[in-house]
């Protein structure tokens, strides 16, 4: 916000507390015997909110300091550049007050001054030519719906999308990338404004839409045509909207993966997947992260195992490298950063550090980039990977396949319920009758949207299962509708 003097603003603010377990994921492992951290009743509630005024130069010596004091935990302890990093810190606590409340606004200031002249020439020193590098793009991964139903995650469209274009407006590097052509459809549906905003984002290069498919849907349990589906109306969503369709698979949260997926992605003008899944397997640690990935069919996509959000910073940075098992064949890495789910995606903190990591010595270097860009770049110039054939299959997450078992019954149930309302009605097409398109394609749809990698696994809360068992009834009845009609044409045929 750039305030002036004299003007009034209005500030809008919207929470959320729909559940109170925020800490379920994973590597949440404190709060209780369960690893879920709870939160209270009396502990949700709404209490204040500040606004602040930057110190820009403040702001650049604490995000110095904070990269430094990261490189100097990850580095060898034998290392020289640690060595001096130290060195650093003992020069900062002789000259900067730790608390501005201890002296005079301008001895304080000072102080900082002093220290971000100590601490510059260490920012300043680079990496030599063999340090990996991470292509790093502004991600939010928001499930349609999970811990919320479906009607929440539209309103964390809305903000979502709204802050990253304002981090746009402020940071002229920074670059975003975004999967699902619902969202994108619900997003023009109901925030016309910043949709528009988001299409000119992407002319210019900045924002990047990909993913392929309509959803990011569950990839065990669907038909091989529901997976056609998928990719055949988010590509033509895709470029009705856009101009364009995409070349990835961005699936990072799905429980497992179908051999059938190479060959469909293929044919669907799709060379790329990403996932960051099957890393959290719980037996066996998958033996690639940058591979060929072949299908049934011997068609092949190139894979790669990239992370999906969080934190951008030199531990981060440093970790993710290290979790590469063949660094003979591979010299990057793929990394969104931002938080999702409604929590806003990328923070101007993130792209801060974005900066200072560009080229910091001890660090792997970052570049933005997209993920196209980085998966072309990849399949160029990385020419000895591996080949994995078959199924990617998840170690965790097995209950997926069997919880909630009436939501998996109805969506193998609508799939023969479309194989046999549009065989009908292709031939009634054939006697000369206008094939109902635009029906079809919205009852799959709701469908596609069903079949969500939280909706269809039975992973979500009550009132998610209870909606789409809901709409998959109602489903029902609407291809059996359809159907009728061609059966009432065909018969009107006969003499």
């Amino acid at each position: 916000l750039q305030a002036k003097g004299g003007k009034s603003y209005a500030i809008a603010l919207e929470a959320y507390a729909g559940h109170n377990f925020p800490g379920v994921h994973p590597a949440h492992t404190e709060g209780s015997a369960d690893g879920v951290v709870y939160v209270r009743k009396e502990d949700r509630k709404y209490s204040t909110v500040e606004l602040v005024v930057e110190r820009p130069e403040v702001s650049r010596f604490v995000f110095g300091l904070r990269a430094l004091r990261q490189l100097s935990e990850v580095l060898d302890p034998n290392s020289l550049r640690r060595g001096r990093i130290i060195h650093a810190f003992e020069e900062i606590f002789r000259v900067a007050w730790a608390r501005p409340e201890e002296t005079s606004e301008e001895t304080w200031q000072q102080g900082i001054a002093e220290a971000m002249a100590v601490i510059q020439p260490l920012l300043e020193q680079k990496n030599g030519p063999t340090a990996p590098m991470m292509g790093i793009v502004g991600h939010s991964h928001i499930d349609t719906a999970w811990l919320w139903t479906i009607a929440e995650t539209w309103r964390k469209l809305g903000r979502t999308y709204s802050s990253v274009l304002a981090l746009m407006d402020q940071y002229p590097e920074f670059k975003f990338t975004q999967s699902a052509a619902y969202h994108y459809e619900k997003a023009r549906e109901l925030y016309p404004e910043v949709f528009d905003r988001v299409v000119e984002r992407v002319k210019e290069g900045r924002w990047e839409v990909n993913g392929a498919m309509y959803i990011e849907p569950d990839c065990n349990i669907p038909s091989g045509e529901s997976f056609v589906r998928q990719c055949l109306v988010g590509q033509r969503s895709y470029r009705e909207m856009f101009g364009k369709i995409t070349d990835a698979l961005w699936q990072p949260d799905v429980f497992g993966y179908s051999a059938a997926l190479p060959q469909i992605l293929q044919k669907s003008g799709v060379k790329y997947f990403l996932t960051t899944k099957l890393s959290w397997n719980d037996t066996n640690r998958f033996p690639y992260d940058t591979f060929w990935w072949q299908g049934i069919d011997g068609s092949r996509v190139l894979a790669h195992f990239n992370e999906m959000q969080g934190e951008l910073d030199p531990a981060k940075l440093t970790k993710l490298w290290n979790d590469v098992l063949h660094k003979d064949v591979q010299d990057r890495r793929f990394c969104g950063f931002g938080w999702g789910d409604g929590g806003g995606g990328p923070m101007a903190e993130m792209i801060e550090m974005a900066r200072l990591c560009e080229d910091l010595e001890g660090c792997p270097k970052t570049e933005y980039t997209s993920i196209t860009e980085f998966m072309n770049g990849m399949e160029s110039e990385l020419t000895s990977l591996p080949t994995w054939v078959g199924e990617l299959y998840l170690e965790l997450h097995r209950g997926t396949l069997t919880s909630i078992a009436e939501i998996k019954r109805l969506n193998r149930k609508l799939e023969f319920d479309f194989r046999d309302a549009e065989f009908v009605w292709t031939l009634a097409a054939l006697k000369g009758n206008a094939y109902p398109r635009e029906d079809f394609l919205e009852a799959w749809k709701v469908l596609l949207v069903n079949q969500f990698h939280d909706i269809l696994p039975g992973s979500s809360i009550a009132a998610v299962n209870d909606q789409a068992k809901a709409e998959m009834s109602e489903l029902e009845n609407r291809v059996a509708e359809i159907e009728g009609e061609a059966h009432a044409l065909l018969a009107g045929d006969i003499d």
